[in-house]
């Protein structure tokens, strides 16, 4: 079953409710929250948060994905916020609505891109929040991210390709123009701050997936661990790294198998936080 539902401080928040027909009454588990991918409305791109929904609905979870403020369908609540607070914002309305309307106290955040750094920024303020899965978020390179990079063997033809592309472009490019540099909407913690902030939750309980995918700042599955700080526990951190797949998900097959990811991860964590209680 799903539900189109406007919620908020200010009544102007759209998202759909995705339940299955038999537990639509009272639900018993965590419910699964899915904010905005960037700019992209709440379908996700090529509609990933409507695949996630229905995966999660088939196996028996429930799930809300929402348009944060200004973005899709729904409005700006008026006045100025940083725009991390007025995103932690929304994530705390959609949790108060989901609890006064079914009675569920745990949740689970779910987002690619942006909307993983959302979820992660949230479980910060907020202790219902009990996992948190984050796809495609960004990476920090360690040592063993520039060996393999350097020992990479098509490293050396694109590298030679590059360098004969950038010799015929100085014949007619004057040497003194600047190069295009690409540009960052969302800029990232710095990798010491963001380690923190993970200790921090998963020391109190919160569950992580990582899922990365191809891209250029990270090559291999266990980079992330690296990262970590001594205190922080391992085995509530799980990463999985689909190194074919691009950012958006562009491909049907793609969006299904993370998709099922996101299930298997959130039905083996269904036991532990069935009965959790809020700290």
């Amino acid at each position: 079953m799903e539900q189109a539902i406007r919620f908020g401080r200010s009544d102007h928040l759209t998202g759909v409710l995705s339940t299955p027909a038999s537990d639509h009454s009272k639900v018993q588990h965590p419910i699964i929250v899915i904010p905005n991918a960037g700019f992209v409305h709440h379908v996700g791109p090529f509609r990933l948060h409507t695949y996630l929904a229905r995966a999660l609905r088939e196996a028996g979870l429930s799930s809300f994905r929402f348009d944060l403020s200004g973005l899709g369908d729904s409005a700006s609540p008026g006045g100025r916020q940083q725009v991390s607070e007025r995103k932690n914002a929304d994530l705390v309305d959609a949790m108060d609505m989901l609890s006064d309307r079914i009675g569920c106290t745990d949740f689970f955040m779910v987002g690619l891109c942006s909307g993983a750094s959302d979820g992660h920024r949230v479980a910060l303020v907020d202790s219902r929040v009990a996992g948190v899965v984050m796809i495609d978020p960004p990476a920090y390179p360690n040592r063993w991210f520039f060996v393999r990079k350097a020992l990479n063997p098509f490293r050396v033809v694109r590298v030679f390709a590059r360098t004969i592309r950038q010799r015929t472009r100085l014949s007619s490019v004057a040497e003194s123009e600047p190069a295009a540099q690409p540009i960052r909407i969302h800029k990232p913690l710095p990798a010491d701050e963001f380690a923190s902030q993970l200790e921090h939750n998963v020391v109190r309980g919160v569950r992580y997936l990582f899922i990365y995918l191809n891209r250029q700042d990270y090559n291999h599955r266990s980079q992330l661990y690296s990262l970590l700080t001594p205190d922080t526990p391992r085995q509530s951190i799980q990463v999985i790294y689909e190194r074919k797949f691009d950012h958006t998900l562009i491909f049907k097959a793609d969006r299904v198998r993370v998709a099922e990811h996101v299930v298997n991860w959130a039905l083996n964590l269904l036991t532990t936080h069935a009965g959790r209680e809020v700290a």
